[in-house]
């Protein structure tokens, strides 16, 4: 992940924009895409903080399928549940594992 992305969503002072704090979708974009970071990568981090202070500020608010995304987002974060959800609903792939797990224990 290039973190000079998220440069765009800050102000010269490093700081994170008070106009995406407005911004329910923006702020779980930018939530889901932090996780995306490697090991110690601060500014990703802080994006994540930033990111789920103001969604937690507003979730009382927020309305379906909004809402439930956002729960979501906080059990899961979205990078991680798209390898989890392709998974358990792909019938080969959860054929081709037990096909390897049988053909391991030979």
């Amino acid at each position: 992940m290039y973190v000079y992305v998220f440069n765009a969503f800050k102000k010269e002072d490093g700081s994170f924009r008070e106009d995406i704090t407005n911004d329910p979708r923006g702020l779980l974009s930018l939530y889901n895409a932090a996780h995306l970071l490697i090991h110690d990568e601060p500014s990703l981090q802080e994006a994540i903080s930033f990111a789920r202070h103001h969604l937690e500020l507003m979730r009382g608010s927020l309305k379906s399928p909004l809402a439930e995304h956002v729960k979501r987002a906080f059990d899961i974060p979205f990078p991680r549940t798209v390898k989890r959800v392709d998974i358990s609903q792909s019938t080969n792939t959860r054929k081709e594992i037990a096909q390897l797990y049988w053909s391991s224990r030979s």
